[in-house]
């Protein structure tokens, strides 16, 4: 180890450089953000901001601005990675993207859009359209189908079949024929990931995952794709 010239750095690191480290910014600009923690009784510690407050409004929006960087990630790791090597929307017309003023993807729990939300029975949100939107604005939901982050018991995350697209998508129905894009595999695995960080999100994918593996059992056939080499 080099001598700091700082007093003490040799036995207690650089000074200059652990302020270096901490001045680099909120861990929500990390590869990880599991240091990043919010409590109401401690407040909220973010390097980035540079403050300390137990307001509520405050840490609402601190909350929200990892949400937000959650999803940012998530979409990156999709990219415009696709089902197939080739335009799956060939085999059925773009079924999945018809829609009308009722009819649309769900979205993920804290998931904004610049489309047409409208609010479900249960008190989720539907992101609604005609068909004509832009894919940079697409929500999640619509970037990963007909595929699924499946949560699953043990912990782990595999991209495995959405069964509710059962009767929409040929590529549900087909699955067994079907070669889906390791490439977009892994990315739905990886988004799934990051997304399971924030504890609402996760318990909605694990509710989902639950309702795909019913589903599936319901319909006699195998949603589990991830096996497959």
């Amino acid at each position: 180890m080099k001598r700091c010239k700082d007093r003490g750095g040799q036995n207690r690191g650089c000074r200059r450089r652990r302020k270096a480290e901490a001045d680099r910014g909120c861990c929500l600009r990390r590869k990880t953000d599991t240091n990043c923690e919010i409590d109401g009784k401690q407040g909220i510690n973010c390097k980035s901001k540079g403050t300390r407050t137990d307001d509520k409004s405050t840490k609402a929006f601190l909350d929200g601005d990892r949400t937000a960087e959650l999803y940012r990630r998530a979409f990156m790791e999709i990219g415009d990675k696709t089902p197939l090597l080739k335009d799956c929307g060939v085999l059925c017309g773009k079924a999945c993207c018809k829609g009308d003023k009722e009819t649309g993807m769900r979205l993920f729990p804290k998931e904004e859009t610049a489309l047409k939300e409208v609010s479900t029975a249960d008190g989720g949100k539907l992101c609604v359209c005609e068909g004509d939107c832009d894919r940079k604005t697409r929500p999640f939901g619509c970037r990963i189908f007909p595929l699924f982050p499946v949560l699953h018991d043990d912990g782990r995350i595999s991209a495995e079949l959405d069964m509710r697209g059962f009767r929409l998508c040929p590529l549900v129905e087909n699955a067994q024929k079907v070669r889906f894009s390791k490439d977009f595999r892994k990315a739905v695995r990886k988004a799934g990931r990051i997304l399971c960080r924030d504890e609402q999100i996760r318990a909605y994918i694990k509710e989902v995952s639950e309702e795909i593996e019913q589903t599936a059992k319901l319909c006699g056939i195998s949603y589990i794709i991830s096996k497959r080499k």
